[in-house]
């Protein structure tokens, strides 16, 4: 679903004593570069031999999210969210209708692609400034989430920065701000084709509760998608 995606090479070391170096890519000639940490015990393979592994993140979720963890500490201190403004909405704008095309083109009806077209993204965004929250690293949006009521109802990063961490970043304060208005649970809904997000939204600890057809608003009305709701019980702490 990405026009560059990104890689990680990691090597798993024998011992928790030991280091792991880890070389993230978003693409050609866009390596970020190898760094070293500590080896924590839930890096072993099962034989406890070492392990390289050049791994397409779309295609092996236990290494994806292992290299998640190792950049957990390096993302907090890269990126942060606040709310956002109108100077916000070119680049969000931006940002979903590239996101809902890599995530909704084959998975929706063909009725709904016709409406979601560049300039409905720009009105789109304008008209939910006052629930969005953006992700902002070196002075750039690279991402955001939407809330309306208790439903996170857009979540969107940018190509460059998926992988990072940052759309869990996002995730967590749509949930925050779902509870801080006092509800006890929030909902999602994902298209059923989308396969990244969806097991995205499981590692984050969101439970499929089955399909569902969502009414997404287009200038000619509601129109019936064939969606998956998700939930998560906002009485628990987040998991990691």
């Amino acid at each position: 679903m990405r026009g560059s995606h990104a890689r990680r090479s990691i090597v798993v070391p024998r011992a928790a004593t030991e280091t792991v170096d880890v070389r993230t890519t978003y693409g050609p000639g866009l390596t970020r570069g190898w760094r070293r940490v500590s080896a924590p015990q839930w890096m072993y393979s099962e034989s406890r031999r070492p392990v390289t592994s050049e791994v397409d993140e779309l295609n092996d979720d236990r290494l994806l999210d292992m290299s998640t963890r190792l950049n957990e500490a390096e993302i907090t201190e890269a990126y942060f969210v606040r709310k956002a403004t109108p100077d916000d909405v070119g680049a969000v704008a931006v940002i979903w209708h590239t996101g809902w095309a890599d995530g909704h083109l084959g998975n929706v009806p063909p009725e709904l692609v016709r409406y979601r077209h560049k300039e409905q993204f720009v009105s789109r965004t304008r008209e939910r400034l006052d629930s969005m929250w953006v992700a902002e690293r070196h002075d750039e949006t690279v991402g955001f989430v939407v809330v309306k009521d208790d439903e996170v109802e857009q979540l969107y990063v940018d190509r460059a920065a998926r992988g990072t961490g940052v759309a869990a970043m996002l995730l967590r304060k749509g949930e925050t701000e779902i509870r801080r208005a006092g509800h006890r649970a929030a909902w999602l809904a994902v298209v059923a084709g989308n396969k990244r997000a969806r097991s995205f939204y499981s590692r984050l600890g969101w439970r499929d509760s089955g399909p569902m057809s969502y009414m997404a608003q287009t200038e000619a009305g509601p129109l019936a998608v064939p969606t998956h709701r998700y939930e998560i019980d906002l009485t628990d702490p987040p998991s990691a």
